[in-house]
């Protein structure tokens, strides 16, 4: 009797990557078509990625930080510290997103700077929450203490700044500078793609209150009394909180007084025989500019008003300039005569330049890998070698896009 003994069964080997890019490689090789139609899904992907990704001078930032700043007339700084400096810095160590709280106290204002932790990816949902929290805050100040004023800055940069400059031989009148620069600014508004135009050198506008002392004598008012009455009129308060699924907005009142006849018709309580008087009846009230001017802007010994555009963070930034620059030249034209507009910054030469450079360098590169190639392993490799360098970048632009 013969004994025979069976094989053993052998499991497969398991097959690992390099057996699987083999069989893809070998499906290209089969399939000619495919490499065609993957260069071209590659071709057109990174061509449509490059004619609609942003272009900007620097990367979009998210806000990480913030300042408060409170006035309380009057005190000096210890009492700053203690009635308000420390009671916001309690009720702003209640948001636990809030990395570090730097605060200064001085003689009539408190300073608190803000900084969020590096894991918040939305800070707007944060600072919605701490804006809530500074609202809460204002019923332990004390009444002399004005309301804290939340400043977010802004961390992306202007893409053009322009300036208004007062080329007369008569004297500078800066309402004029300021009215041009306030009609440009709501121009550029209308761009596609604009996020925020801001003004520098603006001296501001305030509304003048000339009390005749003889008038508000005889019905008992003193200019206190007046300015007392005026502060109570226009008043501006919290009206409520705007809760949603991620956020917190306060719902402020804004201001009760918006022209010249709103103010003159304020009543205000005179004596008891005179009773109630209006404002136009003891008082004189016109418009005109700050005296002296809180800022001023010169160059080269000329007076002016600068204009400064920020974009949205999609927008490319050559393509902004090409509907920009038709309206600022319709604007140099109807400037009045002893005007003019200079551009300080433009960002879209600047990023020109930069991407000219790269695309230099790329080519260069290019270059030297194909020589350097072409030496060592031949001209078949060196070809194929530098081809790929294009499909690379191709393919970095289309994965950009998203």
């Amino acid at each position: 009797m013969t004994a025979r003994n069976k094989p053993e069964s052998q499991e497969p080997e398991p097959r690992g990557l390099g057996d699987t890019v083999s069989r893809v490689a070998a499906v290209f090789y089969r399939q000619p078509r495919l490499i065609i139609l993957s260069l071209a899904v590659i071709a057109v992907g990174g061509l449509g990625s490059l004619s609609v990704l942003p272009r900007l001078e620097d990367p979009v930032l998210a806000s990480r930080a913030a300042n408060v700043t409170t006035s309380y007339p009057g005190a000096d700084a210890a009492r700053v510290e203690a009635m308000v400096t420390e009671k916001l810095e309690h009720r702003l160590l209640e948001v636990p997103s809030i990395k570090r709280l730097r605060s200064q106290s001085r003689t009539g204002v408190s300073f608190i700077q803000i900084e969020l932790r590096d894991q918040v990816r939305q800070p707007e949902a944060i600072w919605s929450e701490v804006r809530s929290k500074l609202q809460d805050a204002t019923t332990e100040l004390p009444p002399e203490a004005l309301r804290p004023v939340f400043d977010q800055p802004d961390v992306s940069a202007y893409a053009w700044i322009g300036a208004i400059y007062w080329n007369h031989p008569q004297p500078a009148v800066q309402g004029i500078m300021r009215r041009l620069a306030r009609d440009l600014r709501e121009r550029l508004r209308t761009l596609p793609g604009t996020k925020r135009v801001d003004i520098f050198g603006d001296p501001g506008e305030e509304i003048i209150v000339q009390v005749d002392p003889v008038a508000a004598a005889a019905v008992g008012l003193s200019v206190v009394a007046i300015a007392d009455q005026l502060q109570a009129a226009d008043g501006k308060g919290s009206a409520g909180t705007l809760h949603g699924t991620d956020s917190e907005l306060v719902v402020e009142i804004g201001n009760r007084f918006h022209s010249l006849e709103e103010i003159r018709r304020t009543p205000l309580q005179a004596s008891e025989s005179a009773g109630l008087v209006r404002l136009e009846d003891v008082a004189q009230v016109r418009r005109g500019m700050s005296d002296p001017p809180s800022v001023r802007l010169l160059s080269g010994g000329r007076l002016g008003v600068a204009v400064a555009v920020r974009l949205q963070p999609h927008v490319r930034v050559d393509k902004w300039f090409d509907a920009a620059e038709p309206l600022l030249a319709a604007y140099v034209d109807a400037l009045p005569s002893g005007l003019q507009l200079e551009t300080i910054s433009r960002q879209d030469r600047y990023v020109n330049e930069r991407l000219t450079s790269l695309v230099g360098n790329l080519l260069m590169a290019c270059l030297a890998v194909a020589a350097v190639t072409g030496l060592i392993m031949g001209w078949r490799a060196a070809l194929l070698v530098t081809f790929t360098l294009p499909i690379a970048g191709l393919m970095v632009l289309t994965g950009m896009r998203f």
